[in-house]
């Protein structure tokens, strides 16, 4: 045996024991004695590559490519560390080499799959990742990459049946678990969801990600309680996390039990908040987490009563650790100066450009801007994509989807240096939340997808609409109030529905109708009573709801509504009847097929009302102290229906029993509606005036 021999031998040895820097002595004296040896570079490669030496691995596995093009390995190390520096293209072409000379070894194709995602090339990247499962089905890393690739393209199904083989393969994989809990939640399955993310949080009980969305999954299944003990468990391990903390003191309620349910949840919030805020000095040691968190204040507008104040407090403590944790973001912006001629740069965020209210509201902003004048952006944030999001896609000139860190959306918004940056719904996730609060652009505009002050000093203007805003209205926002007119936006007229019969569609074959689409947590307790009032009015009529994704939610609710119906000496299992989820054209066809819609207190509909008026079907409503429970109102005083805007509940009843039992004044109702439904689809108007503002205030108006 020779000295190189030896060396090379001993360099191997070492490289086993994992005694990188042993190894490396051993193999440079080994190539050094007989630099023609192929695989004692290779061996002295992957020692530099252990001890983060990327440039003298790359040296190392050159000179063994230049000595054997064919050697296995080679090309692959040489791809990883081509990768590892960047070099992207040179990694994607040495990896391709090392998968053709090596077909049947899945590593070669996973680690090329992983070469093109780093380089943008999505499609290419996802052939690789199944060619590695055809060589080897119980090839895991494959089946979890591919995971991640589905998920960040927004395909959650295939995502879900890759994270499904990743748990066959390794039933101990916590990580895997808590992925597929949040597909789940994300595809509102969240009962199936617990299950997963509880066995992700006993695989990992250190780990608080899983108990996170645990908390948050247990809370939309309406048993707050629970999921501020999952928190405590959490805070039991880590005392000062914050997520830990702000759902233990924060977590509200779905669906109430009542109005007594409702008064102590409410107190318990501002109690809650209140020590969050005394907290803060703590959370100050480690703001960061204030960028990760993954917990909203969305269901607090459901209460019904003025949340200024409470929105004010929690915007502040937010806003306040993201100055601390990034404080470059909230710095502020000064206008750009703009040449003559020059284009309004107009950004649109949101995680719901997609088949969904916010979609349908305010795609319009976005699509329908004047490109004339406006350079418009849009950034989607959401994980579903469907056919709305690709057309949204095509009808802007710079549509970036960004699935990433808060920060680094942040910074892309920022790198496209706009004149003014709009919110169409801020509150309806924390990351919308956290970024309003950030300094974006130099005029920052929330929009009322979520139909509440944000609270923040980040959000300049709030947009709304005019026929929808009672007097005085400045007085419920911290933001200055921009009234658009009409309905605010160009909504497209629904349809067109199907054919159906009421049979077909599961509704009863005679009787009145009563139809109230809302999402049930929309539904405030103050509604039960007057339903109650309704039904014992006109026997005979059945009230008609629409289940939640989740089975537990509609049983929640109906125990509560049942109690208040039986009050009244209804009987709540023969009087009500809930549809499962239905596509559009079927959900249209079921407004035709009813006789009125009942609108809900506090928060009435919005797309639903405009979904019942584009079928003809008379709405009935009661407008409320703020924007959120006026707007059928709004949309009837459009038209000129007036008489279908109760006075008060007493007025309601009468309206909606008159509705039910007078087919013939039904009738003129519904035809009246139709004749003049024109007013509020594809009205241009409420875009123009956008466009008009957007110049203004960007001009420094």
């Amino acid at each position: 045996m020779t000295s190189a021999q030896r060396r090379y031998r001993e360099g191997l040895a070492h490289l086993a024991a994992r005694e990188f820097a042993e190894a490396t002595v051993a193999l440079e004296e080994a190539t050094r004695l007989e630099p023609g040896q192929p695989a004692a570079w290779l061996a002295l490669g992957l020692a530099r590559r252990e001890l983060d030496q990327p440039e003298g691995a790359l040296a190392a596995f050159a000179r063994a490519r230049s000595l054997d093009p064919a050697l296995p390995q080679v090309n692959g190390q040489m791809g990883l560390v081509l990768q590892a520096l960047g070099r992207l293209p040179e990694a994607v072409e040495r990896l391709a080499e090392e998968a053709r000379r090596f077909p049947g070894v899945a590593r070669n194709h996973n680690n090329l799959a992983m070469s093109l995602v780093a380089s943008g090339q999505e499609a290419p990247a996802q052939e690789a990742f199944v060619r590695a499962i055809r060589v080897d089905g119980d090839y895991l890393p494959a089946h979890a990459n591919l995971a991640a690739l589905f998920q960040r393209r927004g395909d959650l199904g295939a995502a879900e049946a890759a994270l499904r083989q990743v748990i066959r393969l390794a039933p101990g994989d916590a990580a895997a678990h808590a992925r597929l809990g949040q597909i789940l939640t994300t595809t509102w399955r969240v009962q199936e969801a617990e299950p997963v993310l509880r066995k992700a949080v006993s695989l990992a009980p250190e780990d608080p990600s899983a108990a996170r969305t645990l908390a948050w999954a247990l809370r939309n299944l309406n048993r707050p309680e629970e999921a501020k003990a999952v928190a405590r468990a959490t805070l039991g391990r880590h005392p000062d996390d914050l997520q830990a903390n702000v759902v233990e003191r924060l977590a509200l309620p779905v669906v109430y039990a009542g109005e007594e349910e409702l008064a102590r949840a409410r107190r318990d919030y501002s109690r809650g908040l209140d020590e969050l805020v005394a907290r803060g000095p703590r959370f100050a040691a480690s703001p960061g987490q204030v960028l990760s968190l993954a917990w909203d204040n969305f269901y607090l507008a459901y209460q019904g009563q003025d949340d200024r104040a409470l929105q004010e407090k929690y915007a502040a403590f937010i806003s306040g650790l993201g100055r601390l944790a990034s404080p470059r973001h909230y710095e502020p912006r000064a206008r750009r100066e703009a040449g003559a001629g020059q284009r309004v740069r107009v950004g649109l965020l949101s995680s719901f450009f997609r088949d969904c209210t916010i979609g349908k509201y305010f795609g319009s902003w976005a699509a329908d801007l004047d490109r004339a004048r406006f350079d418009v952006f849009a950034y989607y944030t959401g994980h579903v994509t469907d056919d709305f999001s690709a057309t949204l896609a095509k009808s802007v000139e710079h549509y970036r989807r960004i699935l990433d860190r808060v920060e680094r959306v942040a910074d892309a918004v920022l790198s496209d240096r706009l004149d003014v940056l709009v919110f169409p719904d801020v509150g309806m996730n924390s990351a919308s939340y956290i970024l309003a609060g950030m300094r974006l652009a130099p005029v920052q505009c929330a929009g009322w997808g979520h139909p509440v002050t944000t609270g923040q000093d980040g959000i300049d203007f709030f947009l709304t609409c005019g026929a929808m805003e009672p007097e005085g209205a400045e007085s419920h926002y911290t933001e200055r109030l921009v009234r658009l007119p009409g309905i605010g936006t160009r909504y497209a007229r629904p349809g067109p529905a199907s054919a159906k019969s009421r049979g077909e569609l599961g509704l009863p074959g005679a009787g009145a109708l009563f139809l109230c689409p809302q999402s049930l947590f929309k539904i405030h307790p103050d509604n039960d009573a007057l339903f109650a009032r309704i039904l014992a009015a006109e026997p005979g009529s059945r009230l008609v709801f629409f289940r939640d994704h989740d089975d537990p939610l509609t049983g929640h609710f109906r125990r509560r509504l049942f109690g208040i119906l039986a009050g009244a000496g209804v009987d709540g299992e023969a009087r009500t009847v809930f549809l499962g989820r239905l596509d559009h054209a079927d959900f249209l066809r079921v407004n035709a097929c009813c006789d009125a819609m009942l609108d809900t207190l506090h928060w009435s509909g919005g797309n639903t009302t405009l979904d019942a008026l584009a079928a003809a079907l008379p709405v009935v409503t009661l407008p409320g102290e703020f924007m959120r429970g006026r707007q059928s109102m709004g949309m009837l005083r459009l038209l000129g229906l007036d008489e279908l805007v109760a006075r008060d509940v007493d007025d309601y009843v009468r309206i909606a029993v008159r509705l039910g039992r007078d087919a013939a004044w039904r009738d003129a109702v519904s035809m009246r509606i139709a004749q003049r439904s024109a007013a509020l689809f594809d009205r241009r108007e409420p875009v123009e005036a956008l466009g008009a503002f957007l110049e203004s205030v960007a001009c420094g108006a």
